[in-house]
């Protein structure tokens, strides 16, 4: 078996995990004098972000066009919002105890007043 044919049946997580660890291990032997590819990176997780909400988006429009029944769609309808609700609380939470665990700003001294124009 060649080389790409064993890269194509392998699947994405360890493609994923070997990418990160062989980048993991560039970023170590290069050290600063990689930091020339940030904008790559940077356009990268931009172009992420641009496609998750529109995934998001029509997958569930997928899913609720395949549901025939009206009172299925309700069924799921509120277990998808109470699931969602659940997680934001369940995020919420983690991230106010971690701010508060961490406390940053703590012991902060403004030297002078806002004037409320931002730079």
């Amino acid at each position: 078996m060649g080389l790409l044919q064993r890269y194509q049946k392998t699947s994405l997580l360890v493609k994923l995990l070997g990418a990160m660890v062989i980048g993991s291990i560039i970023g170590v032997i290069a050290g600063k004098s990689i930091l020339f590819l940030e904008p790559l990176g940077k356009i990268f997780l931009q172009l992420l972000k641009m496609a998750a909400l529109p995934l998001i988006f029509f997958n569930l429009i997928a899913g609720i066009s395949t549901m025939s029944d009206p009172k299925i769609l309700g069924r799921v309808g509120s277990k998808i919002m109470v699931y969602y609700l659940m997680t934001t609380a369940c995020a919420l939470f983690i991230a106010f105890y971690i701010g508060n665990l961490i406390g940053p700003g703590y012991g902060l001294q403004l030297t002078e007043a806002f004037d409320g124009k931002v730079a």
